[in-house]
């Protein structure tokens, strides 16, 4: 999704995040509307990232879980996608 536009949300709420209003200071602190949780541009981007990466892993792994079976010349192990709660997650790609 080449030039998406991923809107960042809290992980609790589900709404989109909001940037500090009217403090200069603070255009860098992403905050969510509704329950106040908030942490700076850099670190809400490492954790959507981090909470996107597990969903495309979680993706793939449930399509290529069917297509091995007993019959299959494909060895290996299917490994588990860590389940943690994320504080901040993508809402959509526009």
């Amino acid at each position: 999704m080449a030039g998406a536009i991923i809107r960042f949300g809290c992980g609790q709420c589900l709404v989109a995040m909001v940037t500090a209003p009217g403090a200069p200071g603070l255009a860098g602190i992403l905050t969510c509307p509704k329950c106040g949780r908030s942490d700076s541009l850099e670190s809400v981007a490492k954790e959507i990232s981090d909470c996107a990466q597990a969903q495309l892993q979680k993706a793939f792994s449930s399509m290529t879980c069917g297509d091995l079976d007993a019959s299959s010349n494909l060895t290996g192990k299917i490994l588990a996608v860590e389940e943690r709660i994320y504080r901040f997650v993508p809402l959509s790609a526009v």
